[in-house]
């Protein structure tokens, strides 16, 4: 925040991540337990300014990760594959 230089998208991931769960920008699904969007949209963030990609692919590409954590928490819901997710009951 408030560099002129670039970072690496790991660190800009995790730095848009922060910013979004100290403002409370966060979604919760129910229907999956999850709410991905504070780390999935902070993530494709990073990764398309990295790319330089147009904000339309920004929004497809997060649009369709935020899609696939929720169906992965879905699935965690109904079959117990995973452990130690949070959840948002």
């Amino acid at each position: 925040m408030g560099r002129a230089d670039p970072v690496p998208s790991d660190t800009a991931a995790a730095a848009n991540a922060m910013c979004a769960e100290a403002d409370e920008t966060d979604d919760a699904h129910r229907g999956s337990t999850t709410h991905p969007g504070a780390a999935v949209v902070s993530a494709a963030l990073a990764m398309a300014q990295e790319h330089r990609a147009s904000g339309q692919d920004f929004l497809n590409s997060a649009g369709r990760m935020v899609q696939h954590v929720m169906e992965l928490g879905r699935l965690k819901d109904l079959r117990g594959l995973a452990k130690g997710l949070a959840s948002v009951d």
